[in-house]
């Protein structure tokens, strides 16, 4: 798992990335069509084409075609285990370490406001 992790961690690493995977994060797995995440966060579509595969290619997103549009989504199961991950490995199993598994969700509203 630690490859993976350092995989999803990298490709989290980037202004552009981070913010279109926070958008999705937001959105939950309905998806956003790329061409409002490039509107959204004024990238134009070229440049942020790269940055969302490169999100998809190590499972942070899905990408699914409908029609010729492409929407993006959040890959919830991925995210999960990426916080698990965390928790477990880089806490030592000990959550409270990390703000505690049950406090998870309100510490989700806190972050969307950073």
């Amino acid at each position: 798992m630690s490859d993976i992790a350092i995989s999803r961690f990298a490709a989290l690493a980037h202004e552009v990335r981070y913010k279109a995977f926070r958008l999705l994060a937001s959105e939950g797995t309905d998806g956003v069509c790329a061409g409002d995440i490039s509107k959204e966060l004024d990238v134009s579509p070229s440049t942020l084409s790269p940055h969302l595969a490169q999100l998809e290619r190590c499972g942070l997103l899905t990408k699914i075609r409908e029609g010729t549009r492409i929407v993006y989504a959040i890959n919830p199961d991925n995210v999960s285990e990426l916080l698990d991950h965390l928790i477990s490995d880089c806490c030592g199993g000990r959550p409270e370490l990390c703000g505690g598994a049950a406090n998870t969700t309100s510490q989700k509203s806190e972050m969307t406001n950073c």
